[in-house]
């Protein structure tokens, strides 16, 4: 169900979370329910607390009300104008002093405000204090407002709200023998509300009309004996989180009771120990839908069974007497009403209940001392068109590194394209066909934001033709061809180790051991060239091919670019330190291939924000690769003489230069037979000099060319 309101306004004090920040089903609105704690408002305050006594704990008869009203709330920084939902807590002492408990309908902060019982009229005092945030220093009272409204008879500011001053008590008529309380005095503009005591500023909540009716509490499950035999719920709840909790399953004869199908994570359950009970026949388990769970936060709770569409059904499990597993056959949710969907979260299909607790592997360490083996698996990720849902198969490269230990144990690295260093482990089997298990942990991708870290969690996952999740992925080896190749199996990466929830999905996979030898590489490509001149950097966005130009497969932990910019024809090799960029441990002037530091730089080039001051100057960048495999010496460094290992600059036009007759060589598409190196006192090199370079290239046409570097 979908609450509409009236107005949406901006709200200025800190957001309130509610209960109702969930996913929703496939085609069901999500809930808006009543419950939302208080938080502090942002801002340091600024006059003493004028807080009274909180009153957390109270005696005497308790009895609940159907709320029913106008009420205003806050969520997501917004404003709006609703209806009261949920119920109120009325505590009867016996001298005739009356408790309301949450009294403002939105501002759940578990506290009671007091009044007195005088015939039918209940008057409670204003000004009660209903929480305090005592690390500010202020808190929220409650008072009468009264709201100023627009033309169109909305409230479009906090500000629009103020305290009545001369309202000092609220009066409720109580219908004892009816149950029905009734405010008085109140309208749309006349607000019983909560107010913040330092400012006076009013807090977004606020009720008016308000009516509350005698309601029976229900009566919850309880099992007759404390028979029990545990199992785990196993699966999704929510938006794909995972379940991995533990159920108490009691049987008598055909009636079967189970508790703790609420829990939802470690985090975050609501009345994890309540019962329900079910029948079973034929060995489907039936749990009535509706059936009540217990208060939480004001609410009376329910188990809640529906379809994808949110229409109620009753919830069932189909038993395997086999396996020992209920398995879940509709949605059920843990929900604020007991005749339609108003959830806090739900639970999908395909859960159960099993005695096997769920499997979450290590992630995969490696000895020191590989004997390494580079790899390239070429394969075809699979995604799918937002709009028509069609399948998309693009053709990609992976470079895996396959390392062997001492005692032949064999692991596997570059499988998760955002965790490229994690390895797996793999095996041949009797054919030479290579073994990749499937349920392997990849380990966590951190992402950084703003101050924030956001933790992704990756799985290898296995899926065969018939679309059984956490298989063995088996790499049939072609021995004419030297190659081990699959087209049933596909390997996922995956964000859950038990259901199918991925970041990629390859197919066709097909993997060779890469033959390395000194090469040319292909020419790289700058896609885009983006300026943020208001915080003085730019980006790029390249494309580097990981074959040389004979279309050879190099082995990536060799190759390496080098980013160039071209101002009014001086070309400047860029150096990207660690004063321009923050997580980086030292200067380079080539970057790895690999490299990321999931801020600046990432993988590949695919994005490279140039920090370096004249970066937003620049005519021209360029771009380069050098590859140093099949080289005896792999200790990077400068281009050597023994290979032509550098590509061909790719320059990026930004702008014209500014003097028109100027002419640079940077766009040249001659083939560059040598290339000689001048300092400023003319001293020959064949490898450049720090600083300025005058240098010199010779084309295989034997026309030269001469250009100002800085190194």
């Amino acid at each position: 169900m979908t609450i509409s309101a009236s107005a949406a306004i901006p709200f200025g004090h800190q957001v309130v979370k509610g209960s109702n920040a969930l996913a929703q089903f496939k085609a069901v609105d999500k809930a808006s329910t009543a419950l939302y704690n208080a938080e502090a408002k942002t801002g340091i305050q600024k006059a003493p607390a004028k807080a009274t006594e909180i009153i957390t704990e109270v005696q005497g008869e308790t009895k609940y009300f159907n709320r029913a009203g106008g009420a205003f709330y806050v969520s997501s920084g917004y404003l709006y104008e609703d209806v009261q939902e949920g119920i109120m807590e009325v505590v009867f002492a016996e001298d005739g002093t009356v408790y309301f408990k949450d009294l403002v309908s939105y501002f759940g902060a578990g506290s009671y405000v007091k009044g007195t019982l005088e015939g039918n009229t209940i008057t409670v005092p204003m000004g009660q204090t209903l929480y305090t945030w005592a690390d500010y220093g202020y808190g929220a009272e409650i008072r009468w407002g009264n709201v100023t409204r627009d033309a169109d008879g909305e409230v479009m500011s906090g500000s629009d709200v103020v305290i009545d001053e001369e309202a000092t008590e609220a009066v409720f008529t109580y219908d004892a023998e009816a149950g029905i309380i009734t405010l008085e005095g109140s309208n749309e503009n006349h607000i019983l509300a909560a107010f913040y005591d330092d400012d006076q500023t009013w807090t977004g909540r606020g009720d008016y009309n308000s009516v509350y009716t005698f309601t029976e509490v229900p009566e919850p499950v309880v099992p007759p004996v404390p028979t029990t035999d545990s199992y785990f719920h196993i699966g999704q709840f929510s938006d794909g989180d995972v379940v991995n909790q533990t159920v108490t399953i009691m049987t008598i004869g055909d009636q079967v009771y189970v508790q703790g199908l609420t829990k939802a994570d470690e985090d975050y359950s609501v009345l994890p120990e309540a019962w329900v009970k079910g029948t079973m026949v034929d060995n489907v388990l039936t749990i009535e839908n509706g059936q009540y769970i217990g208060m939480y936060n004001g609410n009376f709770m329910y188990l809640f069974g529906c379809n994808e569409d949110g229409e109620p059904l009753d919830i069932t499990f189909v038993y395997d007497p086999e396996t020992d597993v209920y398995t879940l056959q509709n949605y059920y949710a843990v929900n604020g009403k007991q005749d339609q969907l108003y959830y806090y979260y739900y639970f999908t299909p395909g859960n159960v209940l099993s005695k096997e607790e769920l499997y979450i592997p290590d992630v995969v360490e490696v000895p020191e001392n590989l004997k390494l083996y580079p790899y390239v698996l070429k394969t075809n990720e699979l995604t799918f068109d937002q709009e028509t849902g069609e399948a998309i198969y693009t053709p990609i490269a992976l470079q895996l590194t396959l390392g062997v230990d001492e005692n032949y144990n064999m692991y596997l690295q570059g499988l998760c394209q955002d965790l490229p260093e994690a390895w797996v482990t793999c095996h041949y089997d009797d054919d030479y066909n290579m073994v990749i298990p499937g349920c392997q942990n990849f380990g966590i991708e951190e992402w950084s934001f703003l101050g924030y870290v956001f933790e992704y969690p990756h799985f290898l996952l296995g899926m065969d033709a018939d679309g059984n999740l956490g298989t063995d992925i088996v790499l049939y080896y072609d021995a004419d061809a030297d190659v081990y190749f699959s087209n049933t199996d596909y390997i996922i990466d995956n964000e859950k180790p038990n259901v199918l929830s991925y970041y990629h999905i390859y197919t066709d996979p097909q993997m060779n051991l890469i033959e390395e030898k000194a090469a040319k590489p292909a020419t790289p490509e700058i896609t885009a060239y983006t300026p943020y001149e208001s915080y003085g950097y730019a980006r790029i966005n390249c494309n580097i091919p990981t074959v040389d130009v004979d279309g050879n497969d190099m082995v990536t932990s060799k190759l390496f670019y080098r980013v160039y910019l071209d101002i009014e024809t001086v070309v400047e090799q860029l150096t990207f330190d660690p004063s321009e960029y923050i997580y980086f441990e030292t200067s380079m002037t080539e970057i790895p291939y690999n490299f990321s530091d999931s801020y600046d730089v990432y993988a590949g080039g695919t994005t490279v924000y140039l920090n370096q001051p004249n970066a937003l100057l620049a005519n021209k960048v360029g771009l380069q690769t050098v590859y140093y495999g099949g080289l005896d010496d792999i200790e990077y460094g400068p281009r050597r003489e023994v290979a032509d290992n550098e590509s061909e600059i790719f320059w990026f036009d930004i702008k014209e230069y500014t003097d028109p007759s100027a002419v640079s060589d940077v766009n040249s598409s001659k083939t560059v037979k040598s290339v000689r190196y001048y300092n400023v006192a003319g001293i020959e090199s064949n490898k450049p000099f720090d600083g300025m370079n005058i240098v010199v290239k010779t084309y295989t046409d034997g026309t030269t060319s001469t250009a100002k570097v800085i190194k």
